[in-house]
């Protein structure tokens, strides 16, 4: 592997470990306020004492590989002892940029001493949406961590809107929208102006074939259009019975309706 393909290795790494360390601290931050039913806390933790050290060796490399003696110097005399220290690494804040957005502070550091390079710079926008959808997949641990007895598709949708209301303050719930037809005007569940998104969700009664809602998935799909404030979209299917859920049929069954690119349709 010649030096530019190995640096534009190395940058996607560091990437995805970014990502991945930063959903990994969120999730055991969310824990410590009893809103994740999570089993392993403790290997958390280790994961991210070794995963960021692992980080800071791959930016060490990724900036040797680049020749910038410098500035590697600068990283290495910062973090080379920070990255051993428990203590220091897992250190984190709730208030770094938003109260409601927990942040583990050395990462915010490596992002910020990165931010020069845009091959390896934050997407906030991916990691915001990556933190929406871990949200909608744990539907179910929220509904067992808020006592919530999912009765009805509003049961559902009430007790993690007000999860994520807690993480992104702008959301709503039936709010004003641009999404107007003829003789109808649609309105999304859960609407999240910061993150240009809105979910959907439906409630397969146990017995029921989920055919008939991904039906009236693909309907909203259509319909919703129209509103420049909301572009991208999430839906969530609750089955009653998780054990009626088959992953493949599933997929495949969505696969077959065609969505829009914007949309994204969970199971749980």
């Amino acid at each position: 592997m010649d030096t530019k393909m190995e640096i534009e290795q190395l940058a996607r790494e560091i990437r995805e470990l970014l990502s991945k360390l930063d959903t990994t601290f969120w999730e055991v931050h969310v824990e410590d306020r009893d809103m994740v039913n999570g089993t392993d806390r403790h290997d958390n933790i280790e994961w991210l004492f070794h995963g960021t050290r692992r980080l800071y060796y791959k930016i060490c490399l990724f900036l040797e590989l680049r020749g910038l003696n410098a500035y590697l110097e600068m990283f290495r005399s910062r973090y080379a002892n920070a990255v051993y220290d428990r203590d220091d690494s897992l250190q984190g804040s709730m208030l770094r940029y938003s109260e409601y957005e927990p942040s583990m502070i050395i990462l915010e550091e490596f992002r910020d001493f990165l931010s020069v390079f845009p091959d390896v710079r934050s997407r906030e926008r991916e990691k915001s949406t990556d933190r929406l959808r871990m949200i909608l997949d744990n539907t179910r641990s929220i509904l067992t961590q808020t006592n919530t007895q999912p009765e009805n598709e509003a049961k559902v949708y009430n007790a993690v809107r007000w999860f994520i209301d807690v993480v992104y303050p702008s959301t709503r719930h039936g709010g004003s929208t641009r999404f107007q037809k003829k003789f109808t005007n649609y309105k999304p569940d859960i609407l999240i102006p910061e993150l240009q998104s809105a979910v959907e969700y439906k409630y397969v009664r146990s017995g029921k074939s989920f055919g008939t809602y991904l039906d009236q998935l693909k309907t909203d799909a259509d319909s919703y259009t129209g509103d420049p404030d909301y572009k991208y979209f999430y839906a969530v299917v609750y089955f009653e019975n998780s054990g009626e859920l088959s992953p493949h049929g599933f997929n495949h069954g969505v696969t077959e309706k065609q969505f829009p690119d914007n949309w994204t349709v969970i199971a749980v």
